[in-house]
């Protein structure tokens, strides 16, 4: 039986206060985003059962040069999304236990039938800045950024702007950051 609170608990609460039928997104706090072009990922939606959906790029800062995760250098899970809330709300499932400790990861429950869209690219995900994920992080898992043709697929460099993979731009916007 659970007893502490999980993050679907604390996402169930927050969605409590917004009303239904009213426009929600859900994004990360770990992650930088353009604004431009998360804002032109609006347009996608045309239904109220549409959803976008909004994958991410896994990058990590070695010495003041941007590398790719070779493992996972895009992550996604469709768990980042614009939605109408119709009813929706969050579920645990447990993830693992370990020492007495059980790690919950949330799922969204969508009780409606709906057309999903994957936005393009617009936002860097930087998971070492998350100190519980550093720990064991070696730079032979990683690649330098300008290599990115070598691990990422064509299906996804389709939906990436050359913009989003400018090793400077990325560097300015984590430095505006204090990062």
């Amino acid at each position: 039986m659970k007893t502490k609170k999980s993050l679907g608990d604390y996402y169930n609460f927050a969605l409590s206060f917004i009303p239904q039928n009213e426009w929600l997104i859900k994004i990360d706090t770990d992650q930088i985003y353009d604004a431009k072009k998360l804002k032109e990922s609006f347009n996608l939606i045309k239904h109220q059962n549409d959803i976008v959906f909004y994958f991410r790029i896994n990058l990590h800062i070695f010495d003041q040069r941007i590398y790719l995760q070779k493992d996972s250098p895009i992550f996604d899970p469709k768990d980042h999304w614009l939605i109408c809330n119709q009813r929706l709300f969050f579920v645990d499932s447990i993830q693992w236990e370990k020492d007495n400790e059980v790690f919950y990861w949330e799922s969204l429950c969508i009780p409606f039938v709906y057309r999903g869209f994957d936005a393009r690219l617009n936002t860097w995900h930087f998971p070492l800045l998350k100190s519980s994920r550093r720990e064991g992080a070696k730079i032979q898992d990683f690649i330098p950024l300008k290599n990115y043709k070598e691990i990422i697929s064509q299906e996804y460099l389709d939906k990436i702007d050359e913009d989003m993979l400018d090793e400077q731009r990325i560097l300015n916007f984590f430095d505006k950051k204090g990062l």
